[in-house]
């Protein structure tokens, strides 16, 4: 198949699961009369191929609140996974790593000598 109708196939399904109605199947498990929204969210997703292992590194924030706006620190959160996953604390460093690899490119061009007039405006 070749490379463009790869990145066809690619979007198409792109476009259909962020059309799709969101689901519950990841979604933050806050206890009764607990209300959580998710403020902010980045994740990694690496394969290592070698020992077939997939590696989910996420960052979140949330505001969770009681019923009376008090704020809430516990609640659980369900993500669903083929088997059981080990579970680690990661550092934030990925990500301001993978930031810096996928920084944008800055070119530093010096100004053309000659004002830029060109050939037509000597008069």
């Amino acid at each position: 198949m070749n490379r463009r109708i790869s990145g066809f196939i690619a979007l198409a399904v792109t476009i259909v699961a962020v059309s799709l109605p969101t689901s519950d199947a990841c979604a933050p498990a806050p206890p009764r009369n607990v209300i959580v929204e998710i403020a902010s969210e980045s994740a990694i997703i690496v394969w290592d191929s070698q020992n077939k292992m997939q590696h989910f590194i996420r960052r979140a924030a949330f505001n969770a609140k009681g019923t009376g706006e008090e704020p809430v620190k516990d609640f659980g959160f369900i993500v669903p996974t083929p088997t059981q996953p080990t579970l680690e604390e990661a550092d934030d460093k990925a990500f301001s790593e993978l930031a810096t690899i996928t920084a944008p490119k800055t070119e530093t061009k010096p100004r053309p000598s000659g004002g830029g007039c060109g050939i037509g405006c000597a008069g």
